[in-house]
């Protein structure tokens, strides 16, 4: 697995908290979204973010930075150098998944209910 600055460095995302998903680390300790099973869902990717780079410089080759701009940048600092997505399981979301799976199988024991259809994406 790659280290965490180098896949940073690679993505342009310097400023994002997570590089899988468009979360802070505020919405990392909040109980309803944590108990949302919708809430960390891996939705970025290197496409998306070099479409908002382009976006973001217009062809100026800088990103014009402001505060509280979070929502518009989505933690892009720079230019990415990499066209892959670099999805590898951060602890954060191997925490919150792994959780909400344990938690499951518990409810279904516990129901004494012994089989298990989820639905497929």
């Amino acid at each position: 697995m790659k280290d965490l600055k180098m896949r940073t460095m690679e993505s342009g995302l310097g400023g994002a908290d997570c590089l899988m998903c468009y979360t802070r680390q505020t919405d990392w300790k909040n109980a309803d979204k944590i108990r949302d099973k919708n809430a960390f869902q891996i939705t970025r990717t290197a496409e998306k973010t070099m479409k908002l780079y382009e976006e973001m410089t217009k062809g100026s080759g800088e990103i014009k930075k402001a505060r509280n701009d979070y929502g518009a940048r989505a933690g892009l600092t720079a230019e990415p150098i990499s066209a892959s997505d670099h999805h590898y399981l951060t602890l954060t979301h191997q925490y919150i998944n792994g959780t909400h799976w344990f938690l499951n199988i518990l409810y279904r024991l516990t129901a004494n209910i012994l089989t298990w259809a989820d639905k497929l994406l």
